[in-house]
């Protein structure tokens, strides 16, 4: 797992294990800080959140019939604690099913995925849209309480800069007190969340009219945009010509702005119109951008060819969630590690990310780095060959105690 650390500090000193460059608000709170506001979640209705528009998926998460789901759901009424009655759970033993991944997903330590890709995905997705529900639901005194919770965490928060990607639907009228709490308790905990504004590829293309130097609304909060859409595949869903116009609006307002851009691109695939669109104008865009690109799993060395002879104006990093793509996007750790070590023969940086901090089992910094070193090619040679490179030892604190390293290292160098 401390490849990719070693990786970001040999190739740009600037970016250590202190930063988290991809990861969504959905994914910071724990089991233990919903458990703290465990009576005001039973109150809300479970109109609110998407359950019955997602029966099968649910049915699936839940591991009840879809019969039964249909029932529970049946009144408009119903609340969180009354819908977890009805299925038999305890109302704390229902949000930590609904708000994790489904035990049929592997252990992200194992090299291989156990089950059905479309299964796993949905899972994924079924517990994201549930921690985002909850999140726009519960009262801002609620929000605030998830997030200090959070924060006191240390292993979960020891990065101290986080580029979090937040729903456009936080930024609305009666949101965005929570976006506004989320800065000053991150600042108040040591941390600093860099806030990066999602939208959709569709939402890309239906603005791809506007203006791109109108003034950002909350641009005081909004520190990049991200791109999302990449785990279940849209690449196909406009044209090309649709797609490069959007994209190419997005760049001009990151470049208007001197903000951040993440695309959330090659989780699942690397082909298609969007991609095409996409390598057309990162051929041709001609202003200054910084660019992130969201995932490494379905890069190929055609892709990182690419991103290698772009023109300087574009600043150009690769972030690597590599548990996520693991759990969700059927990678091996054979072809992550290859993609790694063509991006670093390259000099593209390689920021870590984690894309699922508190869903995904494994994506912690430290059990993503232990993960290569248990299961990587190179093994013990490439990471001992690294540590004498980057003098890893002497310049990076892993540990809260000092510049030593975790034990379970040791025995690699």
């Amino acid at each position: 797992m401390f490849k990719i650390i070693l990786f970001v500090i040999s190739i740009c000193p600037t970016l250590a294990h202190s930063e988290n460059h991809h990861d969504h608000l959905e994914y910071l709170p724990t089991q233990n800080s919903f458990k703290s506001v465990l009576s005001e979640i039973g109150s809300i209705k479970v109109s609110n959140f998407s359950m019955a528009r997602n029966i099968d998926a649910w049915s699936l998460q839940l591991n009840i019939s879809q019969n039964k789901m249909t029932k529970s759901l049946s009144d408009s009424e119903t609340t969180i604690a009354d819908l977890a009655e009805s299925l038999g759970l305890s109302l704390e033993n229902f949000v930590k099913k609904a708000s994790s991944m489904n035990n049929q997903v592997a252990d992200a330590n194992k090299t291989e995925i156990s089950g059905v890709p479309t299964q796993i995905r949905k899972s994924y997705q079924t517990a994201t849209s549930f921690r985002n529900d909850l999140l726009l639901n519960i009262s801002s005194e609620g929000f605030t309480t998830i997030i200090k919770e959070t924060f006191k965490i240390t292993s979960i928060m020891d990065t101290k800069e986080l580029k979090l990607s937040v729903s456009p639907r936080f930024f609305r009228s009666d949101q965005i007190a929570k976006v506004y709490t989320l800065k000053r308790q991150s600042f108040a905990h040591g941390h600093s969340i860099k806030i990066y504004q999602s939208i959709s590829r569709r939402t890309m293309v239906i603005d791809s009219n506007n203006d791109p130097k109108l003034p950002i609304r909350y641009a005081d909060l909004i520190d990049g945009i991200d791109l999302t859409g990449s785990l279940f595949d849209r690449s196909n869903l406009y044209s090309v010509i649709k797609f490069q116009k959007g994209l190419e609006r997005l760049f001009q307002i990151s470049s208007h702005n001197d903000t951040g851009l993440r695309v959330h691109a090659y989780e699942s695939t690397r082909t298609g119109k969007f991609y095409r669109a996409l390598n057309n104008l990162l051929q041709s865009y001609e202003s200054k951008l910084k660019l992130s690109i969201g995932h490494i799993s379905a890069l190929s060395k055609v892709d990182i060819d690419l991103f290698a002879s772009l023109p300087r104006n574009i600043e150009l990093d690769v972030n690597a969630n590599i548990a996520t793509n693991i759990v969700t996007g059927s990678s091996k750790i054979k072809k992550i590690e290859e993609n790694l070590l063509y991006l670093e023969k390259k000099h593209i940086p390689i920021t870590w990310g984690s894309d699922g901090l508190n869903l995904v089992p494994g994506s912690h910094f430290i059990e993503q780095m232990s993960l290569l070193i248990k299961n990587g090619e190179h093994k013990r040679h490439w990471l001992r060959e690294l540590y004498k490179k980057t003098g890893f030892k002497n310049t990076c604190k892993i540990l809260s105690s000092g510049n030593e390293l975790p034990k379970f290292l040791g025995k690699y160098f």
